[in-house]
């Protein structure tokens, strides 16, 4: 009985963790740098208004164009992403 209950909740968790990245949102940030400063934190420097960072479904795309400048990554722990682009003559600290 032990082993089919302990069967039966690794395959409810295996669907679950499954399932929960079927239905992953995927949006595109772009730096605009309209902040008044360099930090990714402020919301204002991206065309969303919204800091990216994955969190929930949501899974950011990242792109940082051509000439941004300096973009310090001010993100206490970790920030995770799913996919970035950082363009020429731009860094990233």
């Amino acid at each position: 009985m032990k082993n089919c209950m302990a069967r039966y909740a690794i395959s409810l968790i295996l669907i679950l963790v499954v399932a929960s990245h079927a239905y992953a949102v995927e949006r595109t940030a772009i730096w605009i740098g309209t902040g008044g400063n360099d930090l990714w934190s402020n919301a204002n420097n991206w065309d969303l208004l919204v800091v990216p960072c994955n969190a929930g479904v949501v899974e950011f795309i990242v792109i940082i164009p051509a000439s941004a400048g300096t973009i310090i990554h001010d993100i206490a722990g970790s920030c995770m992403i799913k996919t970035f682009v950082l363009g020429v003559n731009s860094t990233l600290l």
